[in-house]
């Protein structure tokens, strides 16, 4: 089960990003989990909430964001949905793609009991903090 280890890497990230808000009680913590990134949603709550038990994060829940996986054609540009990692072009019919999203997981907010923080540090927003390569 390899929803315990992003689970733990994604507190790791929350517990850095609290440091500026000492004392601060957390409602949520917001994830956009791409649909081919091999996660199971019911099983990162799971893990989320077993991880939180008994700690200053208890009593938070996990909000996760599902997105589609698209993908933009190497021959001829198109844009296109993925569909059960399919890569062929509907335009052209050539399976040369590079995909566009759908492979992520991504820390994309903390809701705290009264405040939202958008903002999170460099290390938290880009694209690779949580990628399953540097968590699996």
């Amino acid at each position: 089960m390899h929803e315990m280890s992003l689970v733990e890497g994604l507190l790791q990230a929350v517990r850095g990003e609290l440091r500026a808000y000492p004392g601060a009680h957390v409602r949520a913590v917001q994830v956009r989990l791409g649909k081919l990134c091999q996660v199971e949603p019911a099983i990162l709550e799971f893990c989320y909430d077993a991880s939180v038990h008994g700690t200053p994060l208890a009593g938070s829940h996990l909000e996760i964001q599902t997105v589609a996986a698209t993908a933009r054609c190497d021959a001829c540009g198109t844009q296109f949905p993925v569909k059960e990692h399919w890569f062929e072009c509907p335009h052209c019919h050539s399976t040369g793609a590079r995909l566009l999203t759908g492979d992520e997981m991504l820390l994309t907010g903390i809701e705290l009991e009264n405040t939202r923080i958008d903002k999170l540090s460099a290390a938290c927003s880009r694209n690779d903090t949580l990628s399953l390569s540097g968590l699996t």
